[in-house]
């Protein structure tokens, strides 16, 4: 009898993912590569006949976000829409969340020169770092990223993490890298700037010059 009288039926399923696609779209075409997005899941509200909506799952489901015409970077907030893996049928009556922030840019490579960050480094009495004399090995870093963020990074910086004294030329290692802008401004990098380049270790040579006073005497 309920399915004579009602046979459609209203049902919410949860955890549905999200797909960010850019394959095909005006956006690819052009350069545009999706680097981070807020939402991983939504929910879905669905209406349609009671025998066959009954039955899916969000393993039946996915969710994707609409792709308009996208011709600059910068975080776009998409629509989401549901459709069902199988042919499924039905009616979408919400989606949680509704929209999406999707971060997209194009990708960059660049070459940067490595520099050595020697702040925790220190001579002892009578001697002086030859700054100018200093070498890192490698000496430049392949960097892949965002192009805005990319286009920032003037140079590569590797630092000696531990306070270290030294009395005379030294060889150093080192694996923490870190980025720079024009300034010598350290630009703040995690996991979710999509930076990409090869974790090495550095050495670093610092040659050590010697200075001693000396009195001064002149004749008349």
């Amino acid at each position: 009898i309920s399915i004579t009288l009602y046979p459609t039926t209203p049902f919410t399923i949860n955890n549905v993912p999200l797909v960010v696609d850019l394959t095909g779209t005006a956006a690819a075409a052009d350069g545009y590569s999706m680097i981070s997005c807020d939402v991983e899941e939504v929910s879905v509200k669905i209406e349609g006949n009671r025998s066959k909506v009954g039955t899916l799952s969000s393993e039946n489901l996915v969710a994707y976000a609409v792709i308009p015409n996208i011709t600059t970077a910068g975080t776009k907030n998409l629509s989401i829409a549901v459709k069902s893996t199988d042919g499924t049928e039905f009616t979408v009556k919400s989606i949680s969340p509704s929209s999406v922030n999707v971060k997209v840019d194009k990708i960059k490579t660049v070459t940067l020169d490595v520099m050595a960050d020697l702040t925790n480094v220190e001579s002892i009495k009578g001697s002086i770092i030859n700054e100018d004399a200093v070498v890192v090995t490698p000496a430049t870093v392949d960097v892949t990223g965002p192009a805005q963020l990319v286009s920032q990074i003037k140079h590569a910086s590797v630092a000696i993490e531990s306070a270290t004294e030294i009395g005379a030329t030294a060889k150093l290692v080192s694996e923490k890298l870190t980025f720079c802008d024009s300034n010598g401004t350290t630009i703040l990098v995690d996991d979710s700037s999509n930076l990409q380049y090869d974790l090495t270790q550095y050495t670093v040579d610092i040659p050590v010059q010697y200075t001693k006073e000396m009195d001064i005497t002149y004749q008349l």
